[in-house]
């Protein structure tokens, strides 16, 4: 069988890192355990880096330099594919049409293609639940200085950039999604945790604790798995629920 070459586009941090890192918590590069599971799984594994922080256009110029240089992106004689998790779907989604090589198929897990709304409870924090806001600060996170961040992932955002760049998806390029979603029992510890901040309090719409779950549809949904957001990259001891979700992905790329 022909290998397939899977090029990875990381979820988005306000800091613009390639790695999974708060506060002391460094837990290496974030697509670490994804790249493992798929490499074992068959699949060719290439994580796009250096994307750093800024808006979803500035980050997609930079995906599109990375993959435009790849040795393995530019060899007609490979088989290569897009795959993004959360924001990283928006990435991929705003370079498709631009890309000198069109991929075979682009995959999303966990992506807000309709906005977030946990996006929109932080942006407005400060005005809204200012006691909410400053615990975040006190413990070192200062959502007013990341706030554009938050701002560009809103619905009403989302929806603008997406309708003036009037993106067309290339015609033999095939489209799927993962949808995750999770009860709130069954979410890992620093997720509980940060719902404990009274601002959230009213966020109870069914999420995997970052992106709502209707809002992460995308051409053919593929599967639907109970794993929340963290634990889709393989963190805080994933389990069951991140092989199914890494089975998924690699049965869907190798089905092409």
């Amino acid at each position: 069988m022909k290998a397939q070459h899977v090029f990875f586009i990381r979820g988005l941090s306000t800091y613009g890192r390639d790695v999974a890192k708060w506060s002391v918590f460094d837990f290496g590069p974030v697509y670490q355990h994804i790249a493992h599971a798929l490499t074992e799984r068959g699949l060719q594994f290439h994580p796009v880096l250096g994307l750093g922080a800024g808006s979803l256009p500035e980050i997609g110029e930079r995906a599109l330099r990375f993959l435009d240089q790849h040795p393995v992106w530019n060899d007609p004689s490979t088989d290569v594919h897009l795959f993004g998790h959360s924001a990283g779907g928006l990435v991929v989604r705003l370079i498709l049409p631009r890309l000198k090589r069109p991929p075979l198929s682009a995959l999303t897990v966990a992506t807000p293609h309709r906005g977030s709304v946990l996006a929109e409870v932080a942006a407005n924090m400060k005005e809204k639940n200012p006691g909410s806001e400053l615990i975040l600060r006190t413990f070192g996170y200062n959502l007013q200085r990341k706030r554009h961040f938050f701002d560009e992932l809103t619905p009403e955002n989302l929806q603008r950039v997406f309708s003036e760049q009037m993106l067309d998806l290339p015609a033999q390029v095939k489209a799927g999604s993962i949808v995750c979603a999770a009860p709130r029992e069954q979410w890992c510890l620093p997720l509980k945790a940060f719902y404990k901040i009274k601002a959230f309090d009213d966020f109870r719409l069914p999420s995997d604790g970052v992106v709502e779950r209707d809002s992460q549809p995308w051409g053919r949904v593929i599967a639907e798995i109970p794993i929340d957001h963290f634990r889709q990259v393989g963190l805080f001891r994933s389990g069951r629920q991140f092989e199914f979700l890494t089975e998924a992905i690699a049965g869907y790329f190798k089905s092409l």
